[in-house]
């Protein structure tokens, strides 16, 4: 590979340098005094001497140049009533995945909203018809986010809690690992609680999808419900029959493993 000439530094370059250093250095300072960070590292400013290629020399000056460009959001700050800063960029991605979670999430609530419910084998509804006498978020199970607002925000823990939970729940697959993690807690309990009793339901529960478990679990509610466990981790039901809600659990995934989505 040929090797790089060396700079020979002209009166431009240094006219140009000193320009581009001195507008850096005081976006440097101004930042620091205004928001309390500290650029300094992050975008240096070199002795002119020190560059040995005009190669090397060209890309500090773009990078000086995009760094005072009022258009460049990354370094632009934006400080709320709670003293806590951000970049406006970090704030429109933020703004951005929020925006994408909620869209998410109204699609797999109106997802579940439509689901039939079951009660002793009839349907006696929709999922969605709770909604009439229980919040959304609890008949659903699926909360949807609300609008991101960053004067509310009172420090920089909490913008750094939402940031990460709405690149998360901006994905499908977050829900998908959301209802994993739902089933491989239930078969849990079944198998704790339970022990051999449940094998055969507890063996059929870990072929079904996760999500294909959520919708029998929404469908059924009447069945399979974490609230049939008191604190003891005895099952719950109104005639005290354990193995009876055992089979009816069993029974609702055998037709489903039976059906055309479960094959």
């Amino acid at each position: 590979m040929a090797k790089l000439p060396t700079i020979r530094i002209s009166k431009a370059d240094r006219k140009e340098y000193t320009r581009l250093s001195r507008n850096t250095k005081s976006k440097i300072r101004r930042t620091k005094k205004n928001y309390g960070i500290d650029l300094e590292s992050e975008i240096p400013v070199p002795d002119i001497d020190t560059f040995k290629t005009r190669k090397e020399f060209n890309e500090w000056k773009e990078l000086q140049k995009s760094f005072t460009n009022r258009a460049n959001t990354e370094y632009q700050f934006v400080k709320n009533e709670y003293d806590v800063v951000a970049s406006k960029r970090e704030l429109y991605h933020i703004e951005r995945d929020t925006k994408q979670a909620q869209r998410i999430a109204d699609k797999k609530i109106q997802e579940q909203k439509d689901r039939p419910v079951f009660h002793d084998g009839e349907q006696v509804g929709t999922v969605g018809d709770r909604s009439m006498y229980m919040k959304e978020s609890d008949v659903t199970g699926i909360h949807r986010p609300k609008n991101f607002d960053f004067s509310k925000v009172r420090n920089r823990r909490r913008l750094e809690d939402i940031k990460e939970s709405m690149s998360k729940r901006k994905e499908e697959r977050y829900y998908d690992e959301r209802n994993k993690i739902m089933l491989d807690n239930f078969i849990a309990n079944l198998e704790g609680h339970f022990g051999s009793d449940s094998d055969e339901l507890t063996n059929l529960l870990k072929t079904i999808n996760p999500d294909d478990f959520y919708g029998l679990y929404q469908s059924n509610f009447y069945v399979f419900d974490f609230n049939l466990w008191d604190s003891e981790g005895n099952m719950i039901t109104d005639d005290g029959d354990m193995d009876g809600q055992i089979i009816a659990m069993l029974d609702v995934v055998k037709k489903y493993k039976e059906s055309d989505y479960g094959s």
